[in-house]
């Protein structure tokens, strides 16, 4: 004999009562006692036409992230830009917010992985992450610095904090450069 079940919307209204929060919380409540026979475990295969995903059926109306639909990447970036985010930071701030419209991925590299080039491009700094920079040689980079004549360590970060340091030559040589020649300050700065 074929077991009957509630129909869609008596056996979501039944759910929705039950508070669950997500599908871990269904599948446990699922292999417990508790659950009603005349209510399937797997209720998108009972209610194909009815179904439209897990959120409307715990009534937590959550869209699972494959489901999301987003803004195009070009709309999505021009946005972020306006808000002057200056630091990945900032962002993770905004998506904590309520502030953050919802066609817009917090994890947009996920989202828009054809487009992505990196935070500095999402946020409209520009900004390159220090481990995609390309740097010059340790010896083109430690003759650059021995031509600034700096005598310490500490007039190497007072320099740096100028501004003055072009792009390509690290602010830390001794994590960039560490198995690559690096020997120290004193043969970095040329002061021994």
């Amino acid at each position: 004999m074929a077991l009957k079940f509630k129909s869609f919307n008596d056996a979501r209204s039944y759910v929705h009562g039950l508070q669950l929060k997500n599908e871990r919380e269904w599948i446990s409540f699922c292999k417990s006692k508790k659950k009603p026979n005349d209510i399937p475990s797997v209720p998108r295969h009972h209610y194909t036409k009815e179904w439209k995903g897990l959120g409307d059926w715990l009534g937590t109306y959550t869209i699972a992230p494959q489901n999301k639909k987003f803004r195009s990447f070009k709309q999505a970036r021009r946005f972020i830009h306006s808000l002057n985010l200056k630091s990945y930071y900032d962002w993770l701030e905004f998506c904590k917010s309520n502030k953050k419209p919802k066609d817009i991925p917090s994890v947009p590299r996920q989202y828009y992985t054809k487009e992505w080039k990196g935070f500095g491009d999402w946020l409209g700094t520009y900004t390159i992450a220090p481990q995609n920079k390309k740097f010059r040689s340790f010896k083109q980079a430690r003759r650059f610095a021995r031509k600034l004549k700096l005598n310490s360590y500490f007039a190497w970060v007072q320099y740096y904090k100028t501004n003055a340091l072009p792009t390509d030559i690290p602010t830390t040589p001794n994590r960039t450069y560490k198995n690559k020649g690096w020997k120290g300050w004193n043969d970095w700065l040329g002061t021994k």
